[in-house]
């Protein structure tokens, strides 16, 4: 009677639910390895152990969710994946924390240049190799089961060579570093300056494999990307609609284009990439009908020009904005679209395509204004080429130098 009295305290124990996590304990024989949904796995040490090889009592399975978990104490800005410790071990990861009442290990598991990634939730980090001058930088992603279709990247660190600047011999802005994702939905290559942006990719139709691809030109000792992947379920809430590179899911939040920082170097010039071409969306909340964009405050010190939260295709010695419906082919090289918008005061004032140096539905206007719209989506387009509105004969104050100091945007933007 007393050994059966332990036996369910030590189950009870064992049942008890924290963390966010329900594990369920029953009888079982061997260890079980589950699946990446769930994994089953046998609690082992100290008395409990001693007390299963005396075979005093039945060994027991214990399962839970594979979710992401929060690390703690010097840990605790990061996150890891709930695994069975002996698997953590396998995967050569870092346990950050417990997880699953204790039976589960709060996982980081880091990954590099060359290694296949296959776990739902993991860490890409360059390293010293990547610094040096014609270094070149790829990974594989692999869906960890068949219930995934997409990953999210979370660029927490993201630091390569700024565009060309327009001369003799360079006149496109062009990436002289690169990053590239392959082989899911479109995804622009990107350089610059990145940290705490984000991108949304599919898996397409019938392949289990996406790759990253990353390249740098000159010696650069401060190169380096970070990136937490995070791999999605075809039925999760956290999963973009199909086409967003970008995907928002608050009421109010900030969209910026690639290599627009929320602060940079005094000594890093930004500028706006070529060959952006990606649709931004954000989730409608409920009983929100439509959303407004302001231009930001700008934080990033740049010498040439004064910093702008909108710069696309025109400096100030073009025009000060563009504007126009998508009928009327304004912005014909570069341009922000935000279908449907409107001048929150003066809601017939319209416009969908914008460029120049302000958002603003009237072109040539000094200034930027509130802009609305009831579509939840936004366009972003550049051409292959940073000076092509610099043609000669298009403007008689247009130079290379105005071109060159595009910047692209910084928008905030709420739910109303």
């Amino acid at each position: 009677m007393k050994c059966l009295l332990f036996l369910a305290l030590v189950a009870s124990a064992t049942a008890f639910p924290s963390e966010g996590d329900t594990p369920h304990v029953e009888p079982m024989g061997e260890p079980i390895r589950g699946t990446f949904d769930s994994r089953q796995f046998s609690p082992g040490g100290g008395l409990t152990q001693s007390l299963f090889s005396l075979g005093l009592f039945p060994r027991l399975q214990i399962t839970f969710t594979n979710a992401m978990c929060p690390g703690t104490g010097s840990n605790a800005n990061q996150q890891g994946v709930c695994l069975a410790p002996e698997e953590c071990n396998e995967l050569n990861g870092r346990r950050i924390a417990t997880c699953a009442t204790g039976f589960g290990a709060c996982c980081r598991v880091s990954k590099g240049c060359g290694d296949n990634i296959k776990e739902g939730l993991a860490y890409f980090e360059t390293d010293d190799d990547f610094t040096k001058a014609s270094s070149i930088c790829k990974a594989t992603i692999q869906k960890a089961n068949d219930s995934i279709c997409q990953i999210k990247l979370e660029f927490e660190e993201f630091i390569l060579a700024q565009p060309s600047k327009l001369s003799p011999t360079v006149s496109t802005g062009a990436c002289p570093d690169n990053f590239q994702v392959n082989g899911g939905t479109r995804a622009p290559a990107i350089c610059g300056m990145n940290t705490g942006q984000h991108m949304y990719v599919d898996f397409p139709h019938g392949s289990d494999v996406i790759t990253i691809d990353a390249s740098g030109q000159l010696n650069m000792p401060d190169r380096k990307i970070g990136i937490k992947i995070i791999q999605i379920a075809c039925d999760s809430p956290m999963r973009a609609p199909l086409d967003c590179l970008q995907y928002y899911n608050s009421a109010s939040g900030t969209i910026r284009s690639f290599n627009f920082p929320n602060s940079a170097p005094n000594d890093y010039i930004l500028r706006q990439l070529p060959h952006q071409d990606y649709k931004v969306c954000i989730k409608r909340q409920a009983q929100r009908n439509s959303i407004c964009y302001n231009t930001c405050s700008v934080n990033v010190q740049n010498a040439e020009p004064e910093n702008q939260a909108f710069s696309i295709s025109y400096a100030n010695s073009d025009i000060v904005s563009g504007a126009g419906t998508f009928s009327e082919h304004p912005c014909p090289d570069d341009y922000l679209l935000i279908p449907g918008a409107y001048d929150q005061v003066n809601v017939t004032n319209v416009a969908d395509r914008f460029c120049g140096e302000n958002l603003n539905p009237t072109p040539g206007s000094p200034s930027s204004i509130t802009v609305c719209s009831q579509n939840f989506d936004l366009y972003y387009h550049t051409d292959g080429s940073e000076d092509h509105e610099c043609r000669g004969g298009e403007s008689a104050v247009c130079s290379a130098s105005a071109k060159n100091n595009n910047q692209g945007f910084c928008l905030t933007y709420s739910q109303i």
